[in-house]
């Protein structure tokens, strides 16, 4: 069962050599998480900012989502075609 279950998942994973497109499709699904939270609270952005917390502001956090979310699209994508210039 766990097998299967593997194999399944391998069918998602990028089919090149090396750990470069499985640790861009890793830092993408984790750019996504960072990208929603900084859509729906300030706690850990202003956490970013620790030094001026008081500068964070919820156009600034939804900006740096939006920046986040797009980089984490073209990881993804790098990922599944690395060899793609």
């Amino acid at each position: 069962m766990l097998s299967e279950l593997l194999q399944d998942l391998k069918t998602y994973l990028p089919a090149s050599e090396g750990w470069l497109p499985a640790w861009q499709l890793v830092v993408a699904f984790f750019a996504v998480f960072n990208a929603a939270q900084n859509y729906n609270t300030l706690k850990l952005t202003k956490r970013i900012y620790a030094g001026m917390p008081h500068l964070v502001n919820p156009l600034q956090a939804r900006a740096f989502g939006t920046w986040t979310i797009t980089s984490a699209v073209i990881r993804g994508y790098a990922a599944y075609h690395i060899h793609e210039k």
